[in-house]
C-alpha cells in the first residue's frame, strides 16, 4: 500500500499540431484552443543590410522570440507537451526546478496561469527579499515558490528529495529543469493491493 509509481513518458509523440495545448487549456484562457497571442508559426524575417546584399547573399532569421510574449520560442516548444500530458493524465499542479533569474521558471508559471494549473517553483539558493522581477513575475502567475539549498537542488532527482516535495505539495506533475527538459514525469501515490 502507498508504493509510488514514476511512469517516464520520455519520447512519447501525443500527435499535438504546433500550437495546440489539447485540452490542457481552459475556456476563456484561449482562442480556439491555442494560448491567446500565440504566433504559430513563428515570423521569418529577412535581414536587411547593404552587405549582404551586395554580397548577393539573403539571411533569414526565424523569430520564436515571438511566439508569445510571457512563453516565447523554445520555452514554448518544450513545455507544450509537457502541460498536454500533464492534462490528459489528470494532474492539477504543475513543479519544476530553476535559479532565482530562469526564464524556465517564468514560463512555467505562465503557462500554468493560461492553462489552469496549479504551479510551483523549486528555486535553487536561498530567498532573497524583495523578489527580482522574474520571480515576482511568476508569483504574480500564481506560482508558488520554494527554496532549497544547493546541495538539495543538485539532488533534486534523488527519491529524497521527490519524497519531501510530495510530502510538503501532494501530487504533482513533474516538469525537468529547462536544460533537462523533455516530456516530464508524474509523482503519485497509488495504492497496490
Amino acid at each position: 500500500m502507498g508504493q509510488q509509481r514514476r511512469p517516464w513518458c520520455r519520447g512519447r509523440t501525443l500527435g499535438l499540431r504546433e500550437g495546440r495545448c489539447m485540452a490542457a487549456c481552459h475556456a476563456g484562457v484561449v482562442e480556439d484552443g491555442l494560448i491567446a497571442g500565440l504566433r504559430l508559426p513563428s515570423p521569418v524575417v529577412e535581414i536587411d543590410d547593404d552587405r549582404l546584399r551586395a554580397a548577393g547573399v539573403r539571411v533569414l532569421l526565424k523569430r520564436d522570440d515571438l511566439i508569445h510574449p510571457e512563453v516565447p520560442g523554445n520555452k514554448w516548444r518544450k513545455l507544450k507537451y509537457n502541460v498536454a500530458t500533464a492534462r490528459e493524465l489528470g494532474f492539477e499542479t504543475l513543479l519544476t526546478f530553476g535559479g532565482a533569474y530562469s526564464n524556465h521558471i517564468r514560463a512555467t508559471a505562465a503557462m500554468g496561469s493560461y492553462c489552469g494549473f496549479g504551479t510551483i517553483g523549486v528555486i535553487r539558493g536561498e530567498e532573497h527579499l524583495p523578489l527580482n522581477s522574474s520571480l515576482r513575475y511568476a508569483v504574480s502567475r500564481g506560482m508558488r515558490l520554494m527554496y532549497v539549498d544547493r546541495t538539495t537542488y543538485r539532488a533534486k532527482a534523488s527519491d529524497a528529495v521527490i519524497d519531501a516535495l510530495r510530502q510538503e505539495f501532494g501530487d504533482f506533475y513533474l516538469i525537468p529543469g529547462s536544460s533537462e527538459l523533455s516530456v516530464g514525469e508524474p509523482f503519485v501515490t497509488v495504492g497496490v493491493a
